[in-house]
């Protein structure tokens, strides 16, 4: 999670991970982010193959700074199709916007 607005890491964002199963959607891992922006849960979690929902509760961080951002939070749906290969999902924030994209380990 990197914090847009001052080019650095975002710590303190609330993330949840969940994975759809036949009956819907159950949590996996949830937590917040550290000092380096990463939630040390997500890195040690085996991924499933499916549907996954991420979401990202960023208003907690911006009022900690003192910022308001005009969402609350988001969710992406993400869909793993190949679990042996490491990824690293990279989430930029900023109070007017936000951006995701895949990097490969």
């Amino acid at each position: 999670m990197l914090d847009g607005m001052c080019g650095r890491p975002a710590p303190g964002v609330l993330l949840r991970l969940e994975f759809r199963d036949d009956r819907g959607w159950r949590p996996v891992v949830s937590g917040t982010t550290v000092n380096d922006g990463r939630l040390p849960a997500m890195e040690t979690h085996e991924v499933e193959y499916g549907a996954h929902l991420l979401t990202v509760d960023a208003s907690g961080y911006f009022a900690g700074l003192g910022a308001l951002a005009p969402y609350r939070d988001f969710a992406v749906a993400i869909h793993v199709r190949d679990t042996a290969t490491e990824v690293r999902l990279v989430v930029y924030l900023s109070t007017a916007s936000f951006a995701m994209y895949w990097e490969h380990a």
